[in-house]
């Protein structure tokens, strides 16, 4: 796992590198994508998806950033609970449930048309506090 970060470090300051680990990636994205669209029960369109691989993907890394920096076992305990959890959430959510956009109780044009968008300290409107 550690050489998969300094290879992604290093990623970030060598084009070639960089097209190297795209490409994988894609690859990778591409084969989860895959297992996503044979694992729901409902057809789910090829954009649901490439969301939920990226989704998946994107949790794996930080997982394992999360791993490296506490000094964690990767196979063990939280981080595997925690991509339990991801997964779980992903595939048992019906196939028209994900529209690729996050949800919110109110859409940024009803925000806009009450002057109410929220702010970072304040959360969304409507947030608990």
């Amino acid at each position: 796992m550690r050489i998969q970060l300094a290879f992604a470090a290093k990623a970030a300051t060598t084009p070639a590198i960089a097209r190297l680990q795209r490409t994988v990636l894609d690859d990778v994205r591409r084969s989860i994508a895959t297992a996503f669209g044979a694992a729901w029960t409902q057809p789910a369109d090829s954009h649901r998806c490439s969301l939920a691989a990226a989704a998946v993907l994107a949790a794996v890394d930080g997982l394992a950033l999360h791993a490296v920096s506490a000094d964690l076992n990767p196979t063990q305990g939280q981080p595997v609970a925690a991509l339990d959890l991801i997964l779980t959430a992903i595939l048992d959510k019906p196939a028209g449930s994900m529209s690729g956009r996050p949800s919110m109780t109110r859409t940024t044009k009803d925000a806009r048309s009450t002057g109410d968008a929220g702010s970072p300290a304040t959360g969304p409107p409507g947030a608990r506090r």
